[in-house]
């Protein structure tokens, strides 16, 4: 390449570079709080993995600011040492509840919250100071009523940010510009698609944008339709609008990373995938494909960091994950228990996840040694001012072109790697990737050969399309155990080649015999011997030479014999280690009448009890002592239990007060008991509420219902048990609650 173009390409970068040195940061929480305490961290290694930590219970809503310092349900705002405030003006039932939005030059979050079901708390805002963790005292009303959606965006000069909400018994969308500094609260409203009104239900269900910003999707719970428009991402309107319907209570919505694939959920237990890459409502509604039916009742879907999707499935421990969402159809592997949230469960809400700080990216298209190759921008390419390819052909001066839809021919098989400036918005954005240019598949089996008869001789075809072999077979890889010419052919879609290979000769292996596996007790040996001629090569463990070999220790010893032509032969040993016998009858012990015990030895042998028994255990009710002798190759050693048999009658006594004052005297209602089983401790308040439970005899009631001490008064309990022969009892009485 010119010497002029190089220059002028190193201060392309430059201006690039200087362009973007106040870029607004993307908002990658990748720690997600979200359903009833659950917490999921997506840098972990080995990938997404559930963590302990959330202090948020949630039926819906929920959002984590940039970096994950802060999580809210738009009612309370929590960091990692607890709540900051519960001033918040967002209901916990709305679809989006909350949003946190940072302006790129400062230091504070904007929490945006929405009301449900169209409710008159409306879309509000307020601040929130990181240099105290404090948030306004009032919230500013931005909309008196507005539906239960919420959605965030990257301007296209990633200086600023569209928010997107939606009015209430209205059919109009409101885009709010937060800049470098602060929110906009002059809106731009476009007026299109469906009115969200009437029933609550049709309040409900989520709103996203695609990653390059030019797309959105929404769902209207209650009327059971979605609905997707084009983002105008410089004017902030919305246009072109494709109603899909047919769907049963629609909630979830999600693209895949390039926006060619739209997801849904429903109340029921429904996923579905639509292909967008054709902006046809027709074409769109057709492509519909139901990916899972389930039970339960399907909430939010969200792409992650790992540019999965994830599906929040109601009150299940573990999260639905799409593991390819820009595969169609069941190519998308979707896995149900995708993600195991270490006992914690999902409710209908996830945090919204805006991803991708370019606002474009680009792709070349495979190609064989002189075919052309072709590359797309995916993106809204309406926005593009110009654009400025490089090739990467080291080869050519002529390897640059400012088409949006460009190609070019590569000279020679390689990876290439090539780059694009895209001129838009008052600046430059610099993308790469790389693209493989093919040819024809090469065939090497390798050179003519010999094999042994206990070796399966694996022939490797190369790479390629398709295979076909010497008797038809069509895999990667053959065996071959006969001598003769084996042939294969590749093709894949730049040609074909072909290879043959002969097998020589298919020799006998050497036998390596060993005897058959042992026990010997400790301190004791084996000597292991074996004889072959001197042609043959003799290893223990793979190491040692020689015909024999001392062994002592538990475990596996081989023996490999390599003749003259290679070929091996393998045999292992397995010892054991036996000791002295160590029976353990256990403690001497007490049962009640009419109950039984079984004794065991606990240790293998051959066993010799002094009732005459000769098995390896006894079942007896009867006092006495007994003794058994355990006996194996390394000796005889014997061990002794006494039983008593006694009367057990059951005892239960019930405190007729405490004081749970803290003073460590009488704090907990504990009753005593003896010899009772399923046992079951109640109480309940003066109307009848349950408000204490436990099956574990020594826990007891300290006082308190839901965290907090209750009143001094009189308190019902209900004690439930049984006897050792199964008969059930209830008793009843009052505890006195004192202070």
């Amino acid at each position: 390449m010119s010497y002029k173009y190089r220059v002028n390409n190193i201060l392309l970068f430059i201006y690039a570079i200087l362009l973007n040195v106040f870029v607004a940061k993307s908002q990658i929480p990748t720690t997600w709080y979200f359903g009833q305490n659950a917490a999921v961290n997506f840098k972990a290694t080995g990938g997404a993995l559930s963590f302990g930590g959330s202090l948020m219970k949630t039926p819906a809503g929920c959002a984590v600011s940039d970096g994950g310092l802060y999580y809210s349900n738009g009612n309370k705002i929590w960091d990692k040492y607890g709540v900051i405030t519960n001033k918040l003006k967002g209901d916990i039932q709305s679809s989006q509840s909350v949003l946190f939005v940072k302006p790129s030059k400062s230091n504070n979050h904007y929490i945006f919250t929405t009301d449900a079901g169209g409710g008159n708390d409306g879309l509000r805002y307020s601040e929130l100071y990181s240099q105290n963790n404090s948030s306004s005292n009032n919230s500013v009303v931005l909309l008196p009523r507005v539906s239960e959606k919420l959605a965030l965006t990257l301007n296209c000069n990633k200086t600023e940010y569209w928010i997107l909400a939606h009015k209430w018994n209205s059919d109009e969308f409101y885009a709010y510009k937060m800049n470098d500094t602060m929110l906009e609260t002059v809106p731009v409203v476009t007026a299109i698609g469906t009115v969200h009104s009437g029933s609550p239900a049709n309040a409900a269900g989520y709103m996203k944008f695609s990653m390059f910003s030019d797309k959105v999707g929404l769902a209207i719970t209650g009327k059971g339709i979605v609905e997707l428009f084009h983002f105008d991402n410089i004017n902030g309107t919305l246009s072109d609008c494709i109603t899909l319907g047919g769907l049963s209570n629609p909630y979830g919505v999600e693209f895949d990373f390039d926006g060619s694939r739209f997801y849904v959920s429903t109340v029921y237990g429904k996923l579905y995938q639509y292909d967008i890459s054709t902006w046809d409502s027709t074409y769109i509604a057709q492509s519909r494909i139901l990916l899972a039916s389930d039970l339960a009742l399907f909430g939010a879907l969200q792409l992650a960091y790992d540019h999965k999707i994830y599906l929040s499935r109601d009150n299940s421990p573990y999260l639905g994950v799409i593991k390819f969402p820009s595969q169609l159809g069941a190519s998308c592997n979707y896995v149900p228990n995708g993600v195991f949230l270490g006992g914690k469960r999902c409710e209908a809400g996830l945090p919204p996840v805006h991803m991708h700080t370019e606002q474009f990216a680009v792709k070349g298209s495979k190609a064989c040694i002189g075919d052309t190759t072709f590359f797309k921008i995916l993106g809204d390419t309406t926005r593009i001012d110009s654009v400025f390819w490089d090739f990467g052909d080291s080869l050519s001066s002529n390897d640059t072109s400012t088409s949006l839809l460009p190609w070019y021919i590569y000279p020679k098989r390689y990876t290439y790697k090539f780059t694009l400036l895209i001129y838009h918005c008052n600046q430059t954005d610099t993308l790469r990737n790389f693209v493989e240019v093919l040819g024809p598949p090469f065939a090497n089996l390798g050179p003519d050969t010999s094999v042994c008869d206990n070796d399966d001789f694996e022939l490797f075809g190369g790479y390629a399309a398709t295979y076909l072999w010497h008797d038809s077979t069509t895999s990667q890889k053959h065996i071959v155990n006969q001598p003769g010419k084996y042939w294969v052919r590749l093709t894949n879609k730049c040609g074909t080649s072909s290879d043959t290979v002969e097998i020589l000769n298919v020799f006998n292996h050497p036998n390596a015999v060993l005897p058959a596996d042992t026990v010997i007790c400790g301190g004791d040996s084996i000597l292991l011997t074996v004889t072959f001629d001197s042609t043959i090569t003799i290893l223990w463990n793979d190491t040692v030479p020689g015909d024999s070999f001392v062994v002592k220790d538990a475990g596996i010893t081989t023996l490999m014999v390599v003749d003259s032509n290679g070929c091996k032969g393998k045999d292992d040993f397995v010892l054991g280690i036996d000791s002295v016998p160590e029976p353990d009858l256990g403690n001497d012990t007490t049962i009640c009448i009419g109950q039984k015990i079984t004794f065991n030895g606990n240790y293998p042998g051959n066993y010799l009890w002094n009732t005459g028994d000769m098995s390896a255990s006894i079942t007896t009710g009867k006092s006495g002592k007994y003794i058994v002798s355990v006996t194996n190759a390394c000796g005889t050693v014997s061990d002794t239990v006494e039983l008593t048999v006694d009367d057990c009658d059951q005892v239960i006594w019930v405190p007729s007060a405490f004081t749970p004052n803290g003073d460590g005297t009488n704090d907990i209602f504990i009753p005593y008991v003896e010899n009772v089983y399923n046992y079951r401790l109640m109480v309940f308040d003066r109307w009848g509420n349950l408000i204490f439970e436990t099956k574990n005899p020594d826990e007891g009631w300290d006082g308190r219902y839901k965290g907090r001490m209750s009143q001094t008064g009189a308190y019902v309990w209900k004690i439930i048990f049984s006897d050792y022969y199964g008969v059930e009892y209830k008793k009843y009485g009052f505890v006195v609650l004192l202070k």
